[in-house]
């Protein structure tokens, strides 16, 4: 079986675990961290005393991104009973982790490598896009999908032409057979049903090669509904 046929979820776990880290012990930690440093969290969370920029960095507050100019010096709008900020980029209600309570994944490869399985527990990222009325999705792609919102801000579609390369590792192999996958998203939506809940489908594609010799293409396709953690 193809090892990327099995979600790659480590990284996103570490860094998750590490900025709530900091989000717990804010009541008496007072951190230091250089401007443009420290990646923002879920929901563009960040330490006491930082806000989330345009960059989707933590920056001292007062501090953002494009310097102190202006009536708030670019510092996102705070809301006075949290730390976190809000914004009125439409792609906001989207930022954050979405984990999938149902649906199904269905994969295949021309090498023979076949998967069902039950999506619950499996998870997308969403962060704000690079350009306004954009999000990121990384699923099968660390870097992230871009998406861009349509049907009223409540959908989001991965805009055409796209390739992200992933490697994958199998190390209950001997040797470990790492094998290299270029996916393109054939379809990729999300569509929001509720401030908290939503709907994912896609069907990505493309070769792949390995380091045992091995080559071909593989097929994943997914559809089931989510809930925002």
């Amino acid at each position: 079986m193809r090892a990327l046929l099995r979600r790659r979820t480590d990284g996103m776990l570490l860094v998750t675990v590490v900025v709530l880290g900091g989000a717990v012990g804010s009541c008496t930690y007072s951190p230091d961290f250089a401007n443009d440093k420290l990646v923002c969290g879920p929901a563009m969370a960040c330490p006491k005393g930082y806000a989330c920029a345009t960059d989707n960095k933590c920056w001292k507050i007062g501090e953002t991104l494009g310097g102190a100019g202006g009536s708030d010096g670019g510092t996102p709008h705070m809301d006075a009973s949290s730390d976190v900020p809000t914004s009125n980029d439409p792609g906001q209600g989207f930022v954050g982790t979405w984990t999938f309570s149902g649906g199904t994944l269905d994969a295949t490869c021309t090498d023979g490598s076949v998967l069902h399985r039950a999506l619950t527990g499996d998870y997308i990222v969403m962060k704000l896009g690079t350009v306004a009325a954009t999000v990121l999705a990384q699923y099968y792609c660390d870097t992230g999908w871009t998406m861009q919102l349509s049907g009223g801000d409540t959908m989001a579609v991965a805009t055409s032409n796209q390739k992200c390369t992933e490697k994958t590792t199998d190390s209950t192999v001997t040797p470990a057979v790492t094998t290299t996958y270029t996916w393109s998203a054939v379809v990729f939506t999300f569509t929001k049903t509720a401030a908290q809940a939503g709907m994912s489908t896609g069907h990505f594609m493309g070769p792949f090669s390995a380091t045992d010799g091995t080559s071909g293409s593989c097929d994943v396709m997914f559809t089931g509904p989510m809930t925002k953690n």
